[in-house]
C-alpha cells in the first residue's frame, strides 16, 4: 500500500496539485510506512523510504527543515546515495 501512496504523491508533485491535497496523502503514506515497517525486516529500505517522505515534503512545502532531517538519516545510516540527493538538494535550496 505504501508505494501506491508514494506514486500518488509523486504524481501530486509533478502535476502541481492543491497543496491540501498532497499533504493529505503525505500523511497517509507515512501512516502505511509506519505500519509496513512493524513488519519489515528490511530496515535499509525503511530508511530510504522515510527519507525519501522527507524530501518530497521538503520540495512540495518549500522548507529546508526536512532536507536536513533526511540527511541525519543518511548520515546517521550511511545511504552514501541518498545523502548525495539530499546535499545537492540542499545546495539547490539555499541559492
Amino acid at each position: 500500500m505504501a508505494w501506491f501512496d508514494h506514486r500518488v504523491v509523486t504524481a501530486l508533485i509533478y502535476a502541481k496539485g492543491a497543496e491540501t491535497e498532497t499533504s493529505k496523502w503525505f500523511e497517509i503514506e507515512a501512516e502505511d510506512l509506519y505500519k509496513v515497517s512493524r513488519f519489515s525486516k528490511d530496515e535499509i529500505a525503511k530508511l530510504v523510504w522515510a527519507s525519501a517522505l522527507l524530501m518530497d515534503r521538503a520540495q512540495v512545502f518549500g522548507t529546508i527543515g526536512d532536507l536536513y532531517l533526511a540527511l541525519m538519516i543518511a548520515e546517521q545510516f550511511g545511504l552514501a546515495r541518498r545523502k548525495e540527493q539530499i546535499e545537492k538538494m540542499i545546495e539547490e535550496f539555499n541559492w
